[in-house]
């Protein structure tokens, strides 16, 4: 196959796929684009042969007008990526099916991912026999982090309830009840700080348990539907942590990013909102951090005297 491609954009809502990207053939023309989706076949309704300057830059003068934006809409169907397919069709009539090419897509290069995946791989320069704890480790979806760990790392789960991927069950409001302060190298936890009624208490918290130079990764919501209520509490923009992690907790920020671009669009339109979808939104939120000293303040407040039901199973 002779094609190259980028999916700029990939939205499913209300029944319509709104699909921006761009896409040339080395040795022939295209002649139109569309989505297949359980071998139905839907015209894609827009414009082809957009200019593409930046496209040009990479790939030569063939890339000056390959982009492309349009939607499909698609009525009665549940929508099952891994049954979607571009299809493409070239001047010879030949139509070429492309599965998962949602999968070809920003998401790799996204900062928030991005972060994570450094994150990640700096555990590998870490010593052997090496602490590591996760916050919320219970693979409520069958998601688990254990096998990112390299070998010379001892991984910790830790989580409010007991389940697969838990060794050590608690509230994170006390972590220093749990575990031997100093002693961790480092703490990360991913969709868990805004299900805590108290995340600066959390964060003193990690500080305790944390060696100097240890390092803390957070990843949360700075938008998102309310989820896992009544536990469902803050969302964080990636100025929030600054706020967290400062010289007063004992942290320096290592380096924060905002992923997963996203539209917010309001159910009723007036004056206020007019224009909302196109300002700017992020799904994720994330946070690296290091300590750099013991912290002299604390919380005493105990987060069960505030959120007195416990955490949806």
């Amino acid at each position: 196959m002779t094609l190259t491609w980028f999916i700029e954009q990939l939205i499913y809502f209300q029944k319509n796929i709104f699909i921006q990207g761009w896409i040339f053939d080395e040795q022939q023309e295209i002649q139109s684009l569309g989505i297949t989706l359980n071998k139905k076949y839907y015209p894609l309704q827009g414009q082809m042969h957009l200019p593409s300057s930046d496209v040009a830059q990479a790939y030569g003068q063939k890339a000056q007008a390959v982009r492309f934006s349009g939607q499909v809409h698609i009525e009665n169907a549940d929508l099952v990526l891994d049954n979607l397919q571009l299809s493409v069709s070239l001047s010879d009539n030949k139509k070429i099916h492309i599965d998962h090419f949602f999968k070809h897509s920003p998401v790799a290069s996204d900062p928030y991912h991005k972060l994570q995946h450094r994150f990640f791989k700096k555990l590998h320069d870490l010593p052997k026999k090496s602490q590591v704890i996760e916050l919320g480790s219970r693979a409520r979806s069958g998601v688990t982090r254990r096998e990112l760990m390299p070998k010379q790392v001892q991984y910790t789960g830790f989580d409010i309830l007991k389940g697969q991927n838990v060794d050590v069950t608690g509230d994170a409001h006390q972590l220093s009840q749990y575990f031997k302060p100093n002693t961790y190298d480092a703490i990360f936890s991913m969709s868990v700080f805004e299900h805590l009624i108290m995340p600066w208490k959390v964060v003193l918290e990690m500080n305790k348990l944390l060696k100097i130079g240890g390092q803390v990764m957070i990843t949360t919501h700075h938008t998102w539907a309310l989820h896992e209520t009544p536990w469902d509490f803050w969302r964080f923009s990636d100025q929030a942590w600054h706020a967290l992690f400062n010289e007063y907790t004992g942290f320096e920020i290592v380096e924060t990013a905002l992923g997963e671009p996203a539209s917010i669009v309001p159910h009723y339109v007036h004056p206020v909102v007019m224009g909302l979808e196109n300002q700017p939104a992020y799904l994720v939120s994330a946070v690296i951090a290091k300590k750099t000293s013991e912290t002299q303040l604390s919380w005493d407040v105990d987060a069960s005297k505030i959120v007195q039901d416990m955490y949806p199973q």
